[in-house]
Order: C-alpha cells, then sequence, then structure tokens
C-alpha cells in the first residue's frame, strides 16, 4: 500500500512538472524559492520521500528512484522525468562532510546542458573546496593538455523544494572515454598505496569473471615489472616503450604536478587500453578538489612558505616499500627517458598552455559566475566559517599562478643550479608520513620557513633545518652551495611548551 502510494504521488508531480512548457509554472510550484531566479545558474529540483533522502545521506550504497526537473538560469524547463536511480557517492566527502555528493542515473540517454549525451551523471559537492572552482580549473587544463576529462555544469541543486548548495554537474568518467567492449578498457587504481589495493575494471561494464581477473592480472603484471626495475636498468626504456604510451603519462603527471593534487593517485587513478595486451594509456582527469593548494603540510597545520615548490611525484611512504601517493608515476619519473619526455612537453606545449589560460580570463568568469550562488552556499553549509568567497578564489588563483612560475624554473634549471629540502609529514604522525621534496635556487641566503599563521593544536611539531645525513643545523642567511641536499626535521614538544601554548592561547583569547 505504502508503495502504491509513492507511485501515485510520482504520477502527479509528472503530470504537474510535464503538462505546461511554461517555466513559470514549474517555477511556482509550492515551497520552490523565489531567490534561485536571482542566481546566474540553472537549477535542478530532485523530488523523493524523505525517508529515502534520509537514507540516501546515511548510506552510500542506498539507492532510490526520484523525479527531477532540471530548469535553465533563464527559467525554461530543460528535463523532466523519472531518474532510474539517485544515490550518494564518494569516500572522503561522503564519512567526513555534511554536503554529500550525488549520482544519478536516468531512464535514457540524454544531453543535459552542456554536458556529453548520457544516462549517468554526477552532482559534484565541492565540500573541501570553498572557492568550488579547483575541479573546474583542473578539468579545463586537462583538456587544453590532452588529458581526456569529462565536461561540467554548475548548478543550484534542490531536494523536495529545499535549498541543498552549489553543484558541480559532469558526466560519469566512464561516459567521457569513448571505449566499448570491443574496442578496449577502463581501469580504477582505488587508493594507490599498494599493488594489493582494488584495481576495478569500469570498462566494459557487464564482463566474465575470467576476463576481470586477465585485466586484473595484465594491470598487476605491468606494475610489478616497472617496481622492479632499478634506473640503471637499460632494458626498461624498451619495455616502456612497448607497455606505455609516455606521451599520455607525462600529460597525466604534469596535470596533477600543475595543480598541486595531493588526491591524484590517493582517490582514484584511471588508466585504459585498447585490448589486455596493448599499451596503458593515463586518463581521465579526475577528483581536484584538494589540488591548487598547499599539502596539509604547509597549509591550514603549519602553512610552510615553501609550499608552492614541491615536485609532489616524488612523494612517497616507505611502510613496506609502498610508494604513495603516484604508484606508477613514481617508477615512471625514476626513468630517464620519461623525465625528458616531461620536460620537453612542459616547455614546448604545457607551459605556454598555462599562461594562455592564467590570461584567457577564465578563471574571472568562472567567479563571476558564482558569487552570488556561492554566498548561498555558505549560508546553507557553512554559516559558522565566516567565509568571504572572493578572498577564497583568489587564493586559488595566486597558488596557480606561483604554481606555474615555479614549474617554469624548475623545468628550465639545470640539478646543479638548485637544492633540495626533505622533510618528512609530521602531521600524520610522530614518523612521518610521506617523504616531501622541495627545490629552491642553489646559490641563495636560505630563510628557515615561518608558520604564517599560531599552530592550532598544542602538540603540534615545530621543525628545524640540517644538512642531510648530519647533525649539523642550518643557519638562517646561510649561503646554499650547489647540490646541496637539506632535511628539515620534526621535534614534538615537551610536556612544559604544551602547557604554555594552553597558556597563551588562553591568553591571546582573554585580552586579544
Amino acid at each position: 500500500m505504502r508503495k502504491e502510494k509513492y507511485i501515485l504521488f510520482f504520477v502527479l508531480l509528472v503530470f504537474v512538472g510535464c503538462s505546461s512548457n511554461h517555466s513559470e509554472e514549474i517555477l511556482d510550484t509550492p515551497n520552490q524559492s523565489e531567490d534561485s531566479l536571482e542566481t546566474r545558474l540553472p537549477s535542478l529540483y530532485i523530488t523523493l520521500p524523505e525517508e529515502d533522502l534520509d537514507s540516501i545521506l546515511r548510506n552510500r550504497n542506498y539507492k532510490t528512484s526520484a523525479y527531477a526537473v532540471l530548469v535553465s538560469s533563464g527559467g525554461d524547463t530543460l528535463f523532466c522525468d523519472y531518474l532510474t536511480h539517485i544515490k550518494s557517492r564518494g569516500n572522503t566527502t561522503f564519512t567526513r562532510a555534511d554536503k554529500k555528493p550525488f549520482s544519478i542515473k536516468l531512464r535514457n540517454h540524454k544531453q543535459l546542458l552542456s554536458l556529453k549525451d548520457g544516462k549517468r551523471f554526477t552532482l559534484l559537492a565541492n565540500a573541501f573546496d570553498k572557492s568550488y572552482i579547483r575541479n573546474a580549473i583542473s578539468l579545463d587544463l586537462a583538456t587544453e593538455m590532452g588529458v581526456p576529462a569529462p565536461r561540467y555544469e554548475f548548478i543550484s541543486l534542490y531536494f523536495n523544494s529545499e535549498y541543498r548548495g552549489l553543484y558541480q554537474m559532469t558526466n560519469k568518467v566512464e561516459e567521457c572515454m569513448d571505449v566499448n567492449r570491443i574496442e578496449g578498457f577502463l581501469i580504477e587504481k582505488k587508493m594507490g598505496l599498494s599493488l594489493d589495493n582494488p584495481i576495478e575494471i569500469i570498462l566494459p561494464k557487464h564482463i566474465s569473471e575470467q576476463e576481470n581477473d586477465t585485466m586484473t592480472e595484465m594491470f598487476k603484471r605491468k606494475i610489478t615489472y616497472l617496481s622492479n626495475r632499478s634506473e640503471t636498468d637499460g632494458s626498461i626504456d624498451e619495455w616502456i616503450q612497448d607497455n606505455i604510451d609516455i606521451s599520455s603519462f607525462a600529460r597525466y603527471y604534469l596535470l596533477q604536478e600543475i595543480t598541486h593534487n595531493m588526491d591524484g593517485g590517493v582517490s582514484s587513478f584511471f588508466m585504459y587500453g585498447i585490448n589486455e595486451t596493448a599499451k596503458l594509456y593515463a586518463g581521465p582527469a579526475w577528483d581536484f578538489d584538494l589540488s591548487i593548494t598547499p599539502t596539509p603540510i604547509s597549509g591550514e597545520w603549519s602553512n610552510c612558505e615553501w609550499s608552492n615548490n614541491e615536485i609532489i611525484s616524488n612523494s612517497r611512504i616507505e611502510t613496506d616499500g609502498a610508494v604513495y601517493p603516484y604508484l606508477i608515476l613514481y617508477y615512471l619519473n625514476k626513468n630517464e627517458r620519461f623525465r625528458d619526455t616531461v620536460e620537453y612537453i612542459y616547455k614546448n606545449e604545457i607551459s605556454n598552455c598555462c599562461h594562455k589560460y592564467l590570461e584567457s580570463g577564465r578563471i574571472d568568469s568562472l567567479v563571476s559566475l558564482l558569487q552570488m550562488e556561492a554566498a548561498r552556499d555558505y549560508e546553507k553549509n557553512f554559516p559558522s566559517l565566516n567565509l568571504d568567497y572572493l578572498i577564497e578564489a583568489q587564493s586559488v588563483r595566486t597558488f596557480l599562478s606561483q604554481r606555474i612560475d615555479f614549474l617554469d624554473w624548475y623545468f628550465d634549471t639545470k640539478s646543479d643550479e638548485r637544492i633540495c629540502v626533505t622533510f618528512r609529514d609530521a602531521w600524520w604522525g610522530e614518523d612521518g608520513y610521506r617523504t616531501i621534496q622541495i627545490w629552491l635556487p642553489a646559490k641563495n641566503p636560505i630563510f628557515i620557513p615561518k608558520p604564517l599563521s599560531e599552530v592550532p593544536y598544542n602538540n603540534s611539531p615545530t621543525y628545524q633545518l640540517y644538512y642531510a645525513g648530519t647533525d649539523s643545523i642550518v643557519l638562517e642567511g646561510t649561503i646554499i652551495k650547489p647540490c646541496e641536499t637539506l632535511e628539515l626535521r620534526w621535534r614534538y614538544p615537551i610536556w612544559r611548551e604544551v602547557q604554555f601554548r594552553r597558556i597563551k592561547k588562553k591568553l591571546k583569547k582573554l585580552f586579544g
């Protein structure tokens, strides 16, 4: 009886929503917000029983049908129909953010807005990106660089007439690829810590267990072979030539470096090929909401002035020999031919591409488009943070500009004219989490990076710079020698220092 009631409910909604082509009748339905008309974005209205909505928000695997109406920024009805299903998605975003991402599936193929014709679409929350443009910029750059990437549109999302926030709608990753059962496959390598972590065959969708095992073993075999070769092994060049599309992986790698994307191999790493014995290609691009920003070590926890100067492909974890986060990129980057290809493509194509993008006004257009809707999203989802959208967006623009300037210098500078500072990411624990490499010009006085804001935790570590492999401290203003290697070492505070920090914070809170 309950099911029949909901079916009747949805039928009535379809009748009301689709009986007229006049947008006024859609937008004037009860409880729909008039302020949606003040934005410059399309609006997606999804209607479903409240208990199903609660289940979606609590359980990532829960699916349910729903009814959806997509309205243009001008008020025209672009789509109204049942959804085969709607569900939550994401890993960290789903578990740690109140603003959840979603995926939807239509009953039939349809082109929504400017996206590619398809049945499956993703609604990205960008919950960790208060500028809402990091994914957009990264996907723009991917397209310019020749890396496959999904199209996107920004929308206002409503559930049962209640505003949920600013969302980014994209095609599902697999639907931006021209790969089908006959022509090839698409692999997702999740959580790139080791070969034992899941490898999922995204395309083709319906394959036998034997086919799945064959492709999975093929992938493991290739990466195992690559990881077991030494840097001086001459045979690896020929193997890479036969098994890896170097240009594809070089462009994908440069996209991760340019955007300083620490999620590039942590969340998902996609590869595709024509058949199970052919070369591997990198792509499509995905998951950039934590990009174009300092890493946690030098971000909101201890804000290091060197944050733009990190070469992230060499970030790694050494527990049990696993490499993190760029499993295959880390091994490829040890190969001289691959490094030469990366440098050549960057200097002859990508650098100019990035500078043109910065000068194109595209970022200004995105900010102008999203500014009003961002304020609404802040009020809905982050009311206690006192955010300023223009400041958030400017920080992204500034970081990207500085990052490109650094990479221009890095790829145009001989190795004997720069120095490397290495340190362990102590934010993750006393023993550190990954080795970070920062590159600086040689023969310059060194200035020890200072925290740009007060350390928020009473027991946070402090650091000191040493000459690599020694106990000799590098003093501020020291002239750096070419090819010098330095180490930033962390020291955890003793009990008295922790108490002093607590007292200092209390006094600051009391007296400002």
